[in-house]
């Protein structure tokens, strides 16, 4: 059996792959030695997260690379949280934004709150921290404990076309069962073809399976 691309393992990264090569045209074989989606890319919270979570600051920005590389991650979060908008709108797959708070219990982590904002506005993602008052106004049910807190805020156009200002940390939730059967569906509908079965180990460059 003659292919353009063979894609071993229907995961998240195997199904997306097929979507998008089959949608340029490409002759695609899917194997997968088990069911799809039944390993851990569906079996996880479907949760996305745009911010920097603040256990990847635990070890300082001091190292010019770190910063970095902290940057590089939140624009590639940023992009792909595009990318799984546009999947939805084609796929329908579920897709809702619901929110969430990073907090900080101690001064040196509402610092690290600081820190990880110049970190995302350096990267083109607008956040903000939350403090005393403006914090309790906004989030009441936080423990006493809880001094601080960061958000992102956005605008949405209310009735009139006026906009209400909204905050969250960009949490977003995807069904990851839904979103890989409707990508294979839609591949299946081009190209791609699916076989259920074990791929040996590939050898050197070059040799056949």
């Amino acid at each position: 059996m003659k292919t353009d691309v063979l894609i071993v393992g229907g995961g998240i990264a195997g199904v997306a792959l097929a979507h998008y090569l089959t949608q340029a045209g490409v002759d695609v074989i899917l194997a997968e030695r088990g069911a799809l989606n039944r390993e851990a890319s569906g079996t996880n919270a479907g949760s996305m997260h745009l911010q920097i979570a603040i256990h990847q600051l635990m070890h300082g920005m001091d190292d010019p690379a770190e910063a970095e590389r902290l940057q590089r991650e939140t624009r590639l979060a940023a992009a792909a949280m595009e990318l799984w908008r546009e999947l939805d709108a084609e796929l329908d797959l579920d897709w809702h934004t619901t929110g969430g708070l990073m907090v900080a219990e101690t001064p040196a982590q509402v610092q690290l709150l600081h820190d990880k904002k110049r970190l995302e506005e350096e990267a083109g993602l607008e956040t903000h921290v939350l403090e005393g008052d403006e914090l309790r106004r906004f989030a009441p049910y936080l423990s006493e404990r809880v001094i601080g807190a960061t958000a992102r805020f956005i605008s949405r156009i209310g009735p009139g076309g006026t906009r209400s200002a909204a905050s969250h940390s960009w949490k977003s939730s995807i069904s990851s069962r839904r979103s890989q059967a409707a990508s294979t569906r839609a591949a299946n509908a081009r190209s791609l073809r699916y076989q259920r079965r074990s791929v040996p180990r590939a050898g050197p460059p070059g040799s056949r399976l």
